[in-house]
C-alpha cells in the first residue's frame, strides 16, 4: 500500500505566515498614507483659516474709498468662498479622521496576530529571529 503524499505542513505555515505579514505591511503603508492626508487637509484649513483671518481683519480696519467698492466685494466674495472652503475641509478631515482611527483598529488587531505567528515560528525553528521580525 502506497501511502498518500501530505502536504509539507512547515511549507504551507511559512506560506501563510509571509501571506499574513505582507497584508499587515499592506496595511502599514495604507495607514501612513491615510495619516499624510489627514495632516495635508490639517494644514490646508489652516491656510484657509488664516486667510480668512486676513480678509476680515482687513474689512474692519480699511475704509473704503471712493470708486473702490468693486474691490471691497470682490474680496467679501473671496471670504465667502473661503468659508465654503472651510466646511468642505471640515468635512473631508472628518471623513479622513474616520478613516485613520478605522486603519489604525484593523493594524491593532493584525499586529500582534503578525508578532504572535512570527515569535511561534522563529521558537519551532522554521524562520530566523530576522525573518520573524518583518
Amino acid at each position: 500500500m502506497t501511502a498518500t503524499p501530505t502536504p509539507n505542513w512547515q511549507h504551507t505555515a511559512v506560506g501563510k505566515f509571509f501571506d499574513i505579514a505582507s497584508r499587515a505591511a499592506g496595511l502599514r503603508a495604507d495607514l501612513t498614507a491615510k495619516m499624510a492626508r489627514r495632516a495635508e487637509l490639517v494644514r490646508d484649513l489652516a491656510a484657509l483659516q488664516r486667510e480668512l483671518a486676513d480678509l476680515e481683519a482687513h474689512h474692519g480696519s480699511a475704509p473704503v474709498l471712493h470708486g473702490r467698492e468693486a474691490d471691497r466685494n470682490r474680496s467679501l466674495d473671496r471670504a465667502e468662498t473661503i468659508r465654503a472652503d472651510i466646511a468642505r475641509s471640515q468635512a473631508l478631515l472628518s471623513a479622513a479622521s474616520a478613516a485613520v482611527d478605522a486603519a489604525l483598529a484593523r493594524n491593532a488587531r493584525l499586529s500582534p496576530l503578525v508578532n504572535g505567528c512570527g515569535m511561534l515560528m522563529h521558537k519551532i525553528g522554521l524562520l530566523s529571529r530576522e525573518e520573524a521580525q518583518l
